[in-house]
Formats: structure tokens, sequence, C-alpha cells
């Protein structure tokens, strides 16, 4: 892993590695330097996160972040806030929707005044037929989310999730330019494709080389889809067995529930 220099002309990647690269500083001036052929990810949400030091998470920074990826011209697609889902530009709007939907939604985020279920992933530039070959699948994903305080990132990605995003629009190289963990360079990794992730935030950047140095298992992708669903469907069946057996919450008071509620003569 070298540590680069982010400006001048004799810029060198952050970590290079088996076709993986990190560059470290913004990816509006990095992104035109590079060559790569879609772009998989997770941009800032505008909600005013704290990622850290180097980048505000304004409603103004998301629609630059989403110009950026709609005037790319290759096949890009985020994950984003379903809250910023009106406030992109009109001259950037995307292709395409689709759902991430989180069968089992966020145990952590019951102070919303709706209960999230699934996230907005925005498409440009996408190409397919409707016959079932390269580039054609259903508009909706389905994977169990991260818990952010399993991570070390505020807002965390299922690996298997990007994978999936990666397999359906994933033309030669792949970049994230806002790569924050590095779980697409991950997913990249572990496919057998080159990426590229770009990182404002040398903590994550660091995060992200940690994760990409730890060895990779090499096995046929339909394998570790199936793997990956296996585990899914394992976690979900145990969450659905635990919730059995919790107590029912959000029952007023005094009602119970119908296979314990007494006949009335």
């Amino acid at each position: 892993m070298g540590i680069n220099c982010t400006n001048g002309e004799n810029m060198k990647p952050y970590y290079e590695h088996a076709g993986i690269q990190i560059w470290l500083g913004d990816c509006r001036e990095i992104l035109p330097t590079l060559s790569f052929g879609s772009i998989v990810t997770d941009i800032p949400y505008g909600i005013g996160k704290i990622y850290g030091q180097m980048f505000k998470d304004s409603v103004e920074n998301f629609r630059i972040s989403i110009a950026t990826l709609s005037g790319a011209g290759v096949p890009a697609c985020t994950t984003m806030s379903v809250t910023r889902l009106f406030d992109i530009p009109s001259d950037c709007r995307p292709q395409w929707v689709g759902v991430w939907r989180k069968p089992l939604g966020v145990m952590g985020l019951a102070a919303y005044p709706i209960y999230p279920h699934w996230e907005p992933i925005a498409f440009w530039h996408i190409k397919g037929d409707y016959l079932g070959n390269a580039g054609h699948r259903s508009d909706v994903y389905d994977f169990m989310p991260e818990r952010s305080h399993d991570s070390e990132h505020p807002t965390p990605k299922p690996e298997s999730l990007y994978a999936e995003l990666i397999c359906h629009i994933g033309v030669d190289a792949v970049l994230d330019p806002f790569m924050g963990s590095g779980t697409t360079l991950v997913a990249a990794k572990n496919l057998g494709r080159k990426a590229i992730g770009i990182e404002i935030e040398e903590k994550y950047a660091e995060i992200a080389a940690r994760r990409l140095e730890q060895e990779v298992l090499q096995f046929p992708y339909e394998e570790q889809r199936a793997s990956v669903q296996g585990s899914l469907l394992a976690e979900v069946e145990g969450e659905e067995q635990a919730s059995e057996a919790a107590p029912l919450l959000f029952l007023p008071d005094g009602v119970l529930p119908p296979r314990a509620t007494k006949a009335v003569r």
C-alpha cells in the first residue's frame, strides 16, 4: 500500500493490487483522469450525515453527486435515500428507478415517521433487451440491510446487493466514486472483476484497503449467489422465529393477539 499525492500530474493510487485501485481525493478532480466502463456506488444521502471532515452531506452536494453520475456517460447506478428522490435535478433524472427491498426492514429506524422498508436504486445509461438476455432482470432487489453499529461506516451496505448490481450493469472496470468503506470494491474483487474506488476521507480509504487485503475464496458467481441467498434465507427464518417468540408490539392496551382472544358468549 502506498500513500498518494492527490494533487498534480504525478498522482498515484492510495492502494493498488490485483486489478483493484483506491484513489484518495475529490472524485470531481480524479474521475476525469480514469478509465472505467460502469459505475456502481452509494452516493452521500444529503440528509446531514456526518461522514468526516472533508465532505458536507448537504442537499447541494447530493445534487452535485447525482450530476457526476448522470454525466459520466457510462452505465451507472446508485442506492440513495428515499427522502431525496424528488431532489434530483430535472436534467439528471435517472433512466429507471429500481427498489432495494429490505425483507425485515431496519429495526433501528423506529424513530422515522414511516417505517423504512425500501430504498431507491437510480440507473442511468443501462442497456439490455426484454428477452431475458444480458442486462435484463427484475427491478426489485431483495437483500438484508447491514447494521451500522456492526460497521466502521455510518451507512454500510450489503456486499451481496452490490455484487448483484455489478453483475447487472458492470462493464469492464467498475468505478465507485463515493467508495466509503469499500463494499463495491470488495464485491468486485470477490467476483474477479477490476474496480476503482475514489474516497475523500482517508479513514475510509484505509478501512477499504484493509478489507481488500483479506484473502478471497474464489468460486463461480452463481455458487456465490446461492450461498448468499441461503445465508439470507437462514437469517430471515431466524428473525421470523425470534419475532414469533417475542411479545407483540404496537398493540393498544387491553387488545390481545387473535389466537389468545376469548370467545364472547
